[in-house]
């Protein structure tokens, strides 16, 4: 008899995919909530490019893969977003008096 238990992969919380998945979505969540701008999948893609082509300005690391950047968003407006170099991709937005203040 097999053991249906040992034939599964053990994959922990989730995959890498849907782990980027749900960061996009928090990060788009975070940009309605505290800029009022929309992102789609390509400005969101573009925001990232900024930041691994060191056109956005660094303003803080947190540990080897968090970084907090400053980046100018599509409608010219300048924010506040921490970015996690291991999956190169935005994990939210904060603003201006989040980050003096350290609210994150």
């Amino acid at each position: 008899m097999v053991n249906l238990l040992r034939t599964k992969q053990k994959r922990g919380f989730g995959s890498r995919k849907k782990t980027d998945k749900l960061l996009k979505k928090h990060a788009k969540k975070r940009a309605l909530a505290r800029y009022h701008i929309e992102l789609n999948n390509e400005e969101i893609a573009d925001i990232n490019k900024q930041i691994m082509g060191k056109q956005a300005r660094l303003k803080q690391i947190f540990s080897i893969n968090r970084s907090l950047w400053a980046v100018t968003l599509p409608n010219g407006e300048q924010a506040y977003t921490i970015f996690d170099k291991k999956r190169k991709t935005v994990v939210t937005f904060l603003t201006e008096e989040m980050v003096a203040y350290r609210h994150y």
